[in-house]
């Protein structure tokens, strides 16, 4: 699912939109007496934010072979937010890059990649995965308890049965991506773990 407002300015309306889904309850189960969900779902509430992250986000010249170049989406393991994602996504461009998504198997297939979504389902490696990136210009995504934490630099989490999502601005610095103030300012920032990489 993903959210449009033609004609107004695009960054408040980002800035907006975060704003709305940070207060989105998520949906349990059906309306009480009908047939559709009363809300969006987790992976929908997971796939609009991730869609409106990047365009929050500043990659290197060199992250990219030209000005032409689509923006890869790598997805590590399979659950529903991957799964959201690839019809979200699809034939969706930001900044005048095509999305792409690849479904990918660790380790190897990073070359090209400049968002890796690591699913719960992989929660097991993320030390490894993340190890295996360092200071490549990638934006880490998880959905763990300790992503962040462990270098990860964005990661969702529910509170008060809400999607949320905390910055590891430290990671984000050595990846050297440049975060905009307004994502920083709606998420819980955070710090990598001095012991993370002995993780």
């Amino acid at each position: 699912m993903i959210f449009a407002f033609p004609g107004c300015a695009p960054k408040r309306v980002l800035v907006a939109l975060l704003l709305l889904l940070a207060v989105y309850p998520l949906v349990a189960a059906k309306a009480a007496g009908g047939d559709k969900p009363s809300t969006l779902s987790e992976q929908q509430v997971k796939a609009a934010f991730l869609f409106n992250f990047i365009k929050f986000v500043e990659w290197p010249a060199s992250a990219f072979a030209d000005r032409n170049s689509p923006l890869v989406i790598g997805i590590i393991g399979d659950d529903p937010v991957g799964r959201e994602l690839a019809q979200s996504f699809q034939n969706k461009s930001i900044n005048g890059r095509d999305l792409v998504l690849r479904q990918l198997a660790w380790p190897g297939e990073i070359r090209g990649v400049h968002i890796l979504l690591l699913c719960a389902s992989e929660a097991k490696s993320a030390s490894a995965v993340l190890a295996g990136i360092k200071g490549i210009p990638v934006l880490t995504i998880g959905e763990t308890d300790r992503f962040g934490r462990q270098g990860g630099i964005i990661n969702f989490y529910i509170e008060e049965n809400k999607v949320r999502f905390e910055i590891n601005i430290d990671a984000a610095e050595k990846a050297r991506l440049k975060i905009s103030s307004q994502l920083l300012s709606l998420a819980k920032i955070i710090r990598e773990d001095s012991h993370a990489g002995r993780m």
